[in-house]
Protein backbone atom coordinates (compact mmCIF):
# COMPACT_ATOMS: atom_id res chain seq x y z
CA UNK A 1 0.00 0.00 0.00
CA UNK A 2 2.92 2.17 0.67
CA UNK A 3 4.37 1.47 -2.48
CA UNK A 4 1.64 2.18 -4.47
CA UNK A 5 1.23 6.02 -2.22
CA UNK A 6 4.37 6.93 -3.12
CA UNK A 7 3.96 6.06 -7.22
CA UNK A 8 0.76 7.75 -6.90
CA UNK A 9 2.86 11.10 -5.19
CA UNK A 10 5.90 10.58 -7.59
CA UNK A 11 2.92 10.58 -10.58
CA UNK A 12 1.32 13.43 -9.49
CA UNK A 13 4.56 15.39 -8.81
CA UNK A 14 6.02 15.28 -12.68
CA UNK A 15 2.21 16.27 -13.72
CA UNK A 16 2.71 19.68 -11.83
CA UNK A 17 6.12 20.12 -12.86
CA UNK A 18 4.90 19.61 -16.19
CA UNK A 19 1.99 21.94 -15.83
CA UNK A 20 4.51 24.53 -14.80
CA UNK A 21 7.13 23.98 -17.35
CA UNK A 22 4.12 24.66 -19.87
CA UNK A 23 3.23 27.72 -18.23
CA UNK A 24 6.48 29.26 -18.30
CA UNK A 25 6.52 28.24 -21.99
CA UNK A 26 3.24 29.71 -23.22
CA UNK A 27 4.57 32.70 -20.76
CA UNK A 28 8.30 32.60 -22.83
CA UNK A 29 6.52 32.06 -26.59
CA UNK A 30 3.28 35.46 -25.52
CA UNK A 31 6.74 37.57 -24.70
CA UNK A 32 8.78 36.29 -27.49
CA UNK A 33 5.62 37.26 -29.91
CA UNK A 34 5.02 40.55 -28.07
CA UNK A 35 9.06 41.27 -28.81
CA UNK A 36 8.51 40.31 -32.76
CA UNK A 37 5.52 42.52 -33.16
CA UNK A 38 7.23 45.18 -31.57
CA UNK A 39 10.46 44.75 -33.57
CA UNK A 40 7.90 45.04 -36.51
CA UNK A 41 6.05 47.67 -35.78
CA UNK A 42 9.38 50.02 -34.70
CA UNK A 43 11.16 48.45 -38.19
CA UNK A 44 7.87 49.76 -39.95
CA UNK A 45 8.37 53.11 -39.01
CA UNK A 46 12.34 53.59 -40.05
CA UNK A 47 12.60 55.96 -43.08
CA UNK A 48 9.14 56.54 -42.66
CA UNK A 49 9.99 60.30 -40.60
CA UNK A 50 10.85 63.04 -42.86
CA UNK A 51 14.09 65.30 -41.42
CA UNK A 52 13.07 68.68 -40.86
CA UNK A 53 16.18 70.45 -39.54
CA UNK A 54 18.23 72.87 -41.62
CA UNK A 55 20.79 70.63 -42.03
CA UNK A 56 18.28 68.28 -43.80
CA UNK A 57 16.93 71.06 -45.92
CA UNK A 58 20.39 72.62 -46.65
CA UNK A 59 21.20 68.89 -47.84
CA UNK A 60 18.45 68.34 -49.68
CA UNK A 61 19.25 72.11 -51.98
CA UNK A 62 22.73 70.36 -52.62
CA UNK A 63 21.70 67.29 -53.60
CA UNK A 64 19.03 69.20 -55.92
CA UNK A 65 21.52 71.14 -57.32
CA UNK A 66 24.22 68.13 -58.37
CA UNK A 67 21.23 66.35 -59.96
CA UNK A 68 20.18 68.93 -62.05
CA UNK A 69 24.07 70.09 -63.18
CA UNK A 70 23.94 65.60 -63.69
CA UNK A 71 21.07 65.83 -65.64
CA UNK A 72 22.25 68.57 -68.02
CA UNK A 73 25.38 67.25 -68.76
CA UNK A 74 23.29 63.92 -69.90
CA UNK A 75 21.12 66.50 -72.04
CA UNK A 76 24.62 67.84 -73.76
CA UNK A 77 25.25 64.77 -75.36
CA UNK A 78 22.55 65.74 -78.07
CA UNK A 79 24.10 69.01 -78.25
CA UNK A 80 27.94 68.05 -78.45
CA UNK A 81 26.74 65.30 -80.54
CA UNK A 82 23.90 66.11 -83.05
CA UNK A 83 23.03 62.55 -83.82
CA UNK A 84 21.36 59.65 -82.21
CA UNK A 85 22.62 57.56 -84.88
CA UNK A 86 25.37 55.74 -82.92
CA UNK A 87 22.45 54.77 -80.24
CA UNK A 88 20.12 52.91 -82.46
CA UNK A 89 22.21 50.89 -84.74
CA UNK A 90 23.04 53.53 -87.62
CA UNK A 91 27.00 53.79 -87.17
CA UNK A 92 27.75 57.64 -88.96
CA UNK A 93 31.04 57.82 -87.60
CA UNK A 94 29.56 60.49 -85.32
CA UNK A 95 32.02 62.24 -82.18
CA UNK A 96 29.97 61.57 -79.31
CA UNK A 97 30.86 63.82 -76.15
CA UNK A 98 29.58 64.93 -72.82
CA UNK A 99 29.76 67.24 -70.76
CA UNK A 100 28.40 71.21 -69.71
CA UNK A 101 30.16 73.53 -68.71
CA UNK A 102 33.14 71.72 -69.59
CA UNK A 103 33.43 68.13 -71.47
CA UNK A 104 33.75 65.31 -69.15
CA UNK A 105 34.08 62.61 -72.48
CA UNK A 106 34.97 62.28 -75.70
CA UNK A 107 34.40 58.89 -77.66
CA UNK A 108 37.93 57.26 -78.34
CA UNK A 109 39.47 60.77 -76.54
CA UNK A 110 42.49 59.55 -74.13
CA UNK A 111 42.68 61.84 -71.45
CA UNK A 112 46.06 62.70 -69.05
CA UNK A 113 47.14 59.97 -67.69
CA UNK A 114 45.59 57.59 -70.03
CA UNK A 115 42.26 57.80 -68.96
CA UNK A 116 39.06 57.99 -70.58
CA UNK A 117 37.08 60.66 -68.97
CA UNK A 118 38.06 63.87 -67.86
CA UNK A 119 37.84 64.23 -63.94
CA UNK A 120 39.12 67.31 -64.08
CA UNK A 121 35.67 68.73 -65.84
CA UNK A 122 33.90 66.30 -64.04
CA UNK A 123 35.59 67.56 -61.04
CA UNK A 124 34.30 71.51 -62.12
CA UNK A 125 30.98 70.19 -63.38
CA UNK A 126 30.60 68.80 -60.03
CA UNK A 127 31.44 72.24 -58.00
CA UNK A 128 29.33 73.88 -60.16
CA UNK A 129 26.37 71.67 -58.54
CA UNK A 130 27.41 72.17 -55.29
CA UNK A 131 27.15 75.60 -55.75
CA UNK A 132 24.11 75.54 -57.07
CA UNK A 133 22.99 73.13 -54.58
CA UNK A 134 24.16 75.56 -52.13
CA UNK A 135 21.85 78.73 -53.18
CA UNK A 136 18.89 75.82 -53.18
CA UNK A 137 19.61 74.96 -50.01
CA UNK A 138 19.79 78.56 -48.50
CA UNK A 139 16.74 78.63 -49.75
CA UNK A 140 15.40 75.93 -48.27
CA UNK A 141 15.99 76.89 -44.77
CA UNK A 142 14.61 80.31 -45.20
CA UNK A 143 11.41 78.44 -46.11
CA UNK A 144 12.37 75.93 -43.26
CA UNK A 145 9.14 76.43 -41.18
CA UNK A 146 6.76 76.77 -44.54
CA UNK A 147 8.29 73.25 -45.84
CA UNK A 148 8.23 71.37 -42.32
CA UNK A 149 4.02 72.26 -42.21
CA UNK A 150 3.59 70.71 -45.28
CA UNK A 151 5.96 67.58 -44.45
CA UNK A 152 3.42 67.68 -41.26
CA UNK A 153 0.49 67.65 -43.27
CA UNK A 154 1.82 65.30 -45.90
CA UNK A 155 2.64 62.87 -43.22
CA UNK A 156 -0.19 63.08 -41.46
CA UNK A 157 -2.30 62.15 -44.85
CA UNK A 158 -0.35 58.92 -44.92
CA UNK A 159 -0.84 57.98 -41.40
CA UNK A 160 -4.66 58.29 -42.44
CA UNK A 161 -4.40 56.41 -45.43
CA UNK A 162 -5.02 53.11 -45.42
CA UNK A 163 -2.18 51.10 -46.57
CA UNK A 164 -1.96 48.97 -49.87
CA UNK A 165 -5.42 49.91 -50.78
CA UNK A 166 -5.22 48.84 -54.23
CA UNK A 167 -7.83 51.09 -55.96
CA UNK A 168 -8.38 51.82 -59.94
CA UNK A 169 -10.54 54.05 -61.09
CA UNK A 170 -12.30 53.87 -64.50
CA UNK A 171 -9.62 56.64 -66.20
CA UNK A 172 -6.99 55.42 -64.37
CA UNK A 173 -7.82 51.95 -65.58
CA UNK A 174 -7.96 52.79 -69.00
CA UNK A 175 -4.73 54.86 -69.09
CA UNK A 176 -2.82 51.74 -67.30
CA UNK A 177 -4.18 49.43 -69.72
CA UNK A 178 -3.44 51.66 -72.38
CA UNK A 179 -0.18 52.10 -71.66
CA UNK A 180 0.27 48.45 -71.40
CA UNK A 181 -1.23 47.51 -74.43
CA UNK A 182 0.75 50.01 -76.53
CA UNK A 183 4.09 48.37 -75.13
CA UNK A 184 3.22 45.34 -75.60
CA UNK A 185 2.69 46.07 -79.56
CA UNK A 186 6.22 47.78 -79.40
CA UNK A 187 7.57 44.73 -78.08
CA UNK A 188 6.01 42.61 -80.21
CA UNK A 189 5.58 44.29 -83.46
CA UNK A 190 8.74 46.29 -83.48
CA UNK A 191 11.26 44.09 -81.74
CA UNK A 192 14.93 44.37 -82.98
CA UNK A 193 14.18 47.70 -84.34
CA UNK A 194 15.44 51.09 -84.25
CA UNK A 195 11.64 52.32 -83.16
CA UNK A 196 11.92 50.56 -80.20
CA UNK A 197 15.37 52.07 -78.62
CA UNK A 198 13.67 55.42 -79.66
CA UNK A 199 10.48 54.90 -77.85
CA UNK A 200 12.42 53.26 -74.50
CA UNK A 201 15.15 56.29 -74.88
CA UNK A 202 12.26 59.29 -75.40
CA UNK A 203 9.01 57.87 -73.54
CA UNK A 204 10.47 55.64 -71.29
CA UNK A 205 9.89 58.07 -68.15
CA UNK A 206 6.82 59.51 -68.85
CA UNK A 207 5.50 55.64 -69.62
CA UNK A 208 7.22 54.84 -66.07
CA UNK A 209 5.67 57.83 -64.20
CA UNK A 210 2.33 57.04 -65.71
CA UNK A 211 2.19 53.28 -65.23
CA UNK A 212 3.02 53.99 -61.32
CA UNK A 213 0.55 57.23 -60.84
CA UNK A 214 -2.40 55.02 -61.94
CA UNK A 215 -3.75 53.45 -58.82
CA UNK A 216 -5.76 55.46 -56.60
CA UNK A 217 -4.49 56.12 -52.43
CA UNK A 218 -1.40 53.99 -52.69
CA UNK A 219 1.43 55.26 -50.60
CA UNK A 220 4.81 56.66 -52.19
CA UNK A 221 6.75 53.17 -51.13
CA UNK A 222 4.46 51.10 -53.05
CA UNK A 223 4.99 53.33 -56.66
CA UNK A 224 8.46 53.10 -55.82
CA UNK A 225 8.34 49.16 -56.06
CA UNK A 226 5.94 49.64 -59.55
CA UNK A 227 8.72 51.79 -61.13
CA UNK A 228 11.83 49.95 -60.16
CA UNK A 229 10.02 46.53 -61.65
CA UNK A 230 9.08 48.30 -64.79
CA UNK A 231 11.75 50.23 -65.11
CA UNK A 232 14.34 47.51 -65.08
CA UNK A 233 11.89 45.46 -67.56
CA UNK A 234 12.13 48.19 -70.18
CA UNK A 235 16.15 48.07 -69.77
CA UNK A 236 16.25 44.80 -70.73
CA UNK A 237 13.81 44.96 -73.74
CA UNK A 238 16.18 47.94 -75.34
CA UNK A 239 19.33 45.62 -74.09
CA UNK A 240 17.75 42.88 -76.12
CA UNK A 241 16.74 44.99 -79.28
CA UNK A 242 20.14 46.42 -79.31
CA UNK A 243 21.70 43.07 -79.29
CA UNK A 244 19.48 42.51 -82.36
CA UNK A 245 20.55 45.47 -83.71
CA UNK A 246 24.32 45.20 -83.54
CA UNK A 247 24.55 48.18 -80.74
CA UNK A 248 26.72 47.19 -77.67
CA UNK A 249 25.00 47.27 -74.04
CA UNK A 250 27.30 49.79 -73.00
CA UNK A 251 26.05 51.81 -75.77
CA UNK A 252 22.23 50.93 -75.52
CA UNK A 253 22.96 52.20 -71.34
CA UNK A 254 24.82 55.17 -72.34
CA UNK A 255 21.06 56.10 -74.59
CA UNK A 256 19.29 55.58 -71.58
CA UNK A 257 21.19 57.55 -69.49
CA UNK A 258 21.58 60.66 -71.96
CA UNK A 259 18.14 59.99 -72.03
CA UNK A 260 16.17 59.42 -68.93
CA UNK A 261 18.55 61.61 -66.29
CA UNK A 262 17.35 64.75 -68.12
CA UNK A 263 13.84 64.00 -68.41
CA UNK A 264 13.41 62.17 -65.12
CA UNK A 265 15.14 65.40 -63.24
CA UNK A 266 13.80 68.50 -65.00
CA UNK A 267 10.14 66.80 -64.76
CA UNK A 268 11.00 66.17 -60.99
CA UNK A 269 12.07 69.98 -60.42
CA UNK A 270 9.71 71.47 -62.44
CA UNK A 271 6.64 69.14 -60.66
CA UNK A 272 7.91 70.35 -57.36
CA UNK A 273 7.96 73.78 -58.33
CA UNK A 274 4.59 73.65 -59.64
CA UNK A 275 3.51 72.01 -56.09
CA UNK A 276 5.32 74.35 -54.25
CA UNK A 277 3.25 77.08 -56.04
CA UNK A 278 0.06 75.41 -56.20
CA UNK A 279 0.30 75.27 -52.18
CA UNK A 280 1.22 78.65 -52.10
CA UNK A 281 -1.28 80.13 -54.32
CA UNK A 282 -4.25 78.34 -52.27
CA UNK A 283 -2.60 79.25 -48.87
CA UNK A 284 -2.56 82.92 -49.81
CA UNK A 285 -6.34 82.94 -51.05
CA UNK A 286 -6.96 80.96 -47.52
CA UNK A 287 -5.32 84.15 -45.67
CA UNK A 288 -6.61 86.87 -48.25
CA UNK A 289 -10.45 85.35 -47.09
Amino acid sequence: MFAWRRLLEEHLSIRELMKISNEHHEDDSEIGSNEVTSAAESFSKIGTKIGTTSLHWFGRGVAGGVMLIAAINALSYFFRTRSISDLIGKDQNVTESVGFPFEIWEEDKIYYGSMFVDYGGMAFNLLVGVLLGSLFGLIGVLLKSQFNRWVEDFEQNQRESKPLNLQFSVKSLLVMTTLAAVLIAIMTHWHGTPQVLIAIYFFGPISLVSIAMAPNRMRWQHRIVILTIIAFTMIGIALSSGIALGVSPDRVLLGIFVSWTPQSAFAAFFLLIGLIAKIWIGETRVVAT
